[in-house]
Order: structure tokens, then sequence, then C-alpha cells
């Protein structure tokens, strides 16, 4: 088993994890890596023309490609399903971090994603894998 976890908002910490350590293991001659939501439509003739014209057959390394969020406010709301308690995070405001609707990685920072992802401690909003790449010396382009 990959991984047991139930599927809801509050594990895709644990699915991002899980989709990484796929790559890592199934995926070793990707070029390119693109993690998206499922309700996002992605034009893959647009995108394959952009990646063969701007950035060539093979992802240049550390790339990371996403809308960068900088710096919302923490959603505080009972009725935000995105809702996240003072004792689950004391600031007021998120550091940047890459929108999860659509990021696309050269395999070196899927893997390194990957590696870092256990050591980080667990938090349920997604963008904290990010920040624990950048915290872990591991940069990357964005």
């Amino acid at each position: 088993s990959w991984a047991t976890f139930f599927d809801s908002y509050r594990n895709l910490t644990y699915k991002h994890i899980m989709g990484l350590k796929w790559v890592t293991y199934f995926c070793r001659n990707a070029r390119y890596v693109l993690k998206t939501d499922d309700d996002v439509f992605i034009d893959l003739f647009q995108l394959t023309a952009y990646l063969r014209e701007a950035l060539g057959p093979l992802a240049p390394p550390n790339l990371m490609m996403c809308v960068l969020i900088r710096r919302p406010f923490v959603k505080r709301s009972q009725r935000s399903k995105w809702r996240v308690s003072f004792q689950e995070y004391r600031q007021n405001r998120y550091p940047p971090y890459c929108s999860g609707w659509g990021i696309l990685m050269s395999p070196d920072v899927v893997f390194n994603l990957y590696r870092v992802s256990a050591g980080i401690p667990y938090f349920w909003v997604t963008m904290f894998l990010c920040r624990g790449y950048w915290r872990n010396g591991l940069a990357c382009r964005t």
C-alpha cells in the first residue's frame, strides 16, 4: 500500500506527498511533472508547445513554475473549509507559496520535495510542503 488515509481536505498534504512518492518511484524518465487540481482544465497542446519552445525538451534543474501567492491572510472563520485555528498556526499571514491549482516542476524538484517531506512537521495546508522545501536549503526558481 502506498498510503492509507481518508480522502478529505484535511489530508490533501498526504495525497500530495503520495503523488511525489509515486512520481519518484515510477516516473524516472519524466521530463516535466505537472501537479494540478482535479477541477482545473489544462490545454495540453498549448502547454506542450510552451514547454518545447520556451524551456526545451528537458526541464532545467530546480524548475518550479506556479502562480505565487504572496502572504495571504490565514482563514479563521468557522464557516471556511480552509479554517486554521491559532493553535494550528499562530501567524495571521502565510508565507509566500505556490497556488495548488497548477505547479510545473522538474523531476529533481519532485524528488527533493518528497525527500524533505519526511522531515517537515505535518500541516494539512499543502503549501507548507513548498515552504519546507525552501527552508531545507533547496532553492528553486518560481
